[in-house]
C-alpha cells in the first residue's frame, strides 16, 4: 500500500510540474526552436529526480533480495539440521 502512495505522489507531482512549466512556457515565450529548447531544459531537475529515485529503487531491490536470500538460507539449514537429527 505504501508503494502506491509513493508512486501516486510522484505521478501527481510530475503532472503538476508539467502543467506549471508547460503553461508558463506556452504563454510567456513565443513559438520557435529556442522556446522548445527552454522547455526541454525546464525538465532537467525532474529528470535528475527520476534518476535518483530509480537508483534508490535499485538499491532497495538489492537489499530486499539479500534479506530474502538470507532468510531462505536459514530455512534450508534448519531443514537440513532437522533431517540429520
Amino acid at each position: 500500500m505504501k508503494i502506491f502512495i509513493v508512486f501516486g505522489s510522484i505521478i501527481i507531482s510530475f503532472l503538476l510540474y508539467c502543467v506549471f512549466v508547460g503553461s508558463n512556457l506556452v504563454f510567456v515565450y513565443p513559438t520557435g526552436i529556442a522556446s522548445k529548447g527552454q522547455l526541454g531544459d525546464a525538465f532537467g531537475g525532474f529528470t535528475s529526480l527520476c534518476t535518483a529515485l530509480g537508483f534508490g529503487g535499485l538499491l532497495l531491490t538489492l537489499w530486499y533480495q539479500k534479506e530474502n536470500l538470507t532468510e531462505k538460507e536459514k530455512f534450508i539449514l534448519t531443514k537440513i539440521e532437522e533431517k540429520l537429527k
